[in-house]
């Protein structure tokens, strides 16, 4: 078990898309159908993960993929995943799950995804957004 994992301002640029299928900028996964913790904190901050430039998107490409964690914290990374949203920050099996202004490089943000449940994790500032519509 790692008790911390800390990924911070790295760059990573993919190969172009007739060189690789399905690529993932950062993957902890315990592997298929494991529910036993393999990390208990991982902080990923500051970091871009690009196709090179006016290569075309496969939309299978992956930001940063968890399973097995429990406390995660996901901030200020970039994404290049064409139209998939979900893969920018995709997990599963994870206890405490924290992600704050993750986007794509147009600016678009993108919120964490739970695979399992199908459903996105709110964020700080969707949630002072919509406080601030109520008022």
């Amino acid at each position: 078990m790692i008790d911390q994992l800390i990924v911070q301002s790295n760059t990573v640029e993919w190969a172009t898309t007739s060189d690789y299928a399905n690529v993932i900028g950062i993957k902890l996964d315990g592997g298929s159908g494991s529910s036993t913790t393999l990390f208990k904190s991982v902080i990923s901050r500051g970091n871009v993960f690009r196709r090179p430039v006016g290569n075309t998107p496969n939309n299978s490409e992956v930001g940063l993929s968890f399973k097995n964690c429990t406390n995660v914290t996901v901030e200020q990374n970039v994404a290049d995943v064409g139209t998939s949203v979900n893969n920018a920050v995709p997990y599963s099996v994870c206890g405490n799950v924290k992600a704050f202004n993750n986007k794509k490089p147009d600016g678009t943000f993108v919120a964490a995804y739970n695979t399992a449940t199908s459903l996105h994790l709110a964020e700080l500032t969707t949630d002072v957004e919509d406080a601030l519509l109520v008022i």
